[in-house]
């Protein structure tokens, strides 16, 4: 198929040649060299054409063949699954609160208060308190124990999304919480 087509090319480019060296005989030396560069580009078109037919087919490269696979949707780290467990064993029992994620957000508390208001959490309670606010300190006070009762439910979702949201006011060019 490309043999014909370069074929019906050069026939064309010929008359296109004859024609033109008939019209301008000024011209003639350069319009044949045109013609000749044009016949050299086609046998060059043709001759990679029968190169790449005898080549075996490129594979695909890794990237092409990544994208080419089915999609799965992308699993989170194992740190937010583990963080989503102790968030839900948070709410069904405050002693699985006190022993799971409760040290998590009182490192994440102290770790603030040192950083952005030079206060630390278990030496300076006052100020930890100020800082913090009344929701937040009641809920990671040291001094505060877990229930007595096996069956008592920990903090609500609602409530552990105001925790973080007054942790967060801790950060940069943030006043403490009222």
């Amino acid at each position: 198929m490309a043999a014909v087509r370069s074929a019906g090319l050069a026939l064309l480019a010929t008359a296109v040649m004859l024609a033109a060296a008939d019209l301008a005989p000024a011209w003639r030396s350069r319009v044949v060299a045109a013609w000749l560069l044009l016949l050299g580009a086609l046998g060059l078109r043709l001759l990679a054409g029968a190169v790449r037919a005898g080549l075996p087919p490129p594979r695909p490269s890794e990237v092409a063949a990544a994208l080419a696979r089915p999609g799965r949707a992308p699993r989170p780290p194992e740190a937010i699954v583990a963080l989503g467990r102790r968030i839900t064993l948070a709410g069904a029992s405050d002693r699985l609160w006190h022993t799971g994620l409760r040290p998590v957000l009182i490192r994440i508390a102290a770790d603030r208060l040192a950083w952005w208001h030079g206060v630390a959490l278990d030496a300076e309670p006052r100020a930890a308190r100020a800082a913090l606010g009344e929701r937040a300190w009641a809920l990671l006070r040291p001094d505060r124990r877990p229930a007595g009762d096996q069956r008592e439910r920990g903090p609500d979702l609602a409530t552990l999304e105001a925790l973080v949201a007054d942790l967060e006011r801790l950060g940069p060019d943030r006043e403490a919480a009222p």
